[in-house]
């Protein structure tokens, strides 16, 4: 839930798993820019999703999918794991239509 000034934005979503990221550009947006916005938005994601699985499975997110590729990805209760996770913290984002 996004707040401004205290108080709750009727724009935004009430949990993060109904949330979404729309993305609007115009033809003028630097590419390098554009990539960086994504990163920061993508640490942004990682950093919820290692405070959850840590509080959860007492190991990061990272450290999750890093144990998921040794197991050669056939380890099941990581993959459960892991889809608690992306579950609760989707990065969900939408590129919107560039206009001229």
């Amino acid at each position: 839930m996004l707040l401004f000034n205290g108080k709750r934005l009727l724009t935004s979503s009430a949990h993060p798993s109904k949330a979404f990221i729309s993305i609007k550009t115009d033809r003028t947006t630097n590419y390098e820019t554009y990539i960086l916005v994504l990163d920061q938005l993508n640490l942004a994601y990682a950093n919820l999703r290692n405070k959850f699985a840590i509080r959860h499975y007492k190991q990061t997110y990272k450290s999750l999918l890093d144990d998921f590729k040794k197991s050669s990805f056939k380890e099941k209760r990581l993959k459960k794991k892991i889809d608690t996770v992306r579950k609760k913290y989707p990065l969900i984002l939408s590129d919107a239509e560039i206009k001229d």
